[in-house]
């Protein structure tokens, strides 16, 4: 019930201190892979989100040295690509505006299923106690059952939360294969429509 510091020097890889800096979320994955060696990996990212035009993980504290405060789409998946982890089962986002096809495209080489959300978000937060049960229970649980239990969970806690019951507020889990394989070949044709009227 205490916290415990790790690393008094802190995360060894990340430092170049801020969080919207992708070697700082490869660093993280880096040291969890190392030091909590495990058959499946999930990646949970809170912070603020811009969507697949911005990205994600803006840092009020620490600036970077070479402009942006916040990590882009290419980016968060160049750390994914070089981290030590091959494969995450899920990657959820609870951040603003993160729940986009591109970003589920983009990011669908490294998970099978996106938690994010298409919209704002209340600053309330996920609710992880069903989730992680259903974990307990059985670790095999599928990615995508997961996800859907940590929705309706936290779709749920918006419902009674008094400061967060008269906020809407979207929060979505898909299975980023599926979408790929059915709906980005769709989109596409879609947008060679487009490009041609236009």
């Amino acid at each position: 019930g205490a916290l415990v510091l790790l690393e008094k020097d802190g995360l060894p890889g990340a430092e170049k201190g801020s969080m919207a800096h992708p070697d700082t979320l490869k660093a993280f994955i880096d040291y969890g892979a190392a030091n909590w060696p495990a058959e499946k990996y999930d990646l949970i990212l809170l912070n603020h989100g811009g969507g697949p035009a911005l990205g994600w993980g803006m840092d009020e504290v620490f600036t970077r040295e070479d402009g942006p405060q916040i990590m882009s789409l290419p980016e968060i998946c160049g750390a994914l690509k070089d981290g030590a982890v091959e494969h995450f089962d899920f990657i959820s986002f609870y951040a603003c505006l993160m729940g986009s096809v591109e970003v589920a495209a983009a990011l669908s080489p490294y998970t099978d299923t996106l938690i994010f959300s298409e919209e704002n978000l209340p600053g309330h937060g996920v609710e992880y106690n069903g989730m992680l049960e259903m974990l307990r229970e059985d670790p095999r649980t599928d990615s995508f059952l997961l996800g859907r239990r940590m929705v309706d969970d936290t779709i749920e806690s918006f419902q009674t939360d008094e400061l967060d019951k008269n906020m809407s507020a979207t929060y979505s889990v898909i299975d980023t294969k599926n979408l790929v394989r059915r709906l980005v070949p769709e989109l596409a044709v879609l947008s060679d429509i487009l490009y041609r009227e236009a």
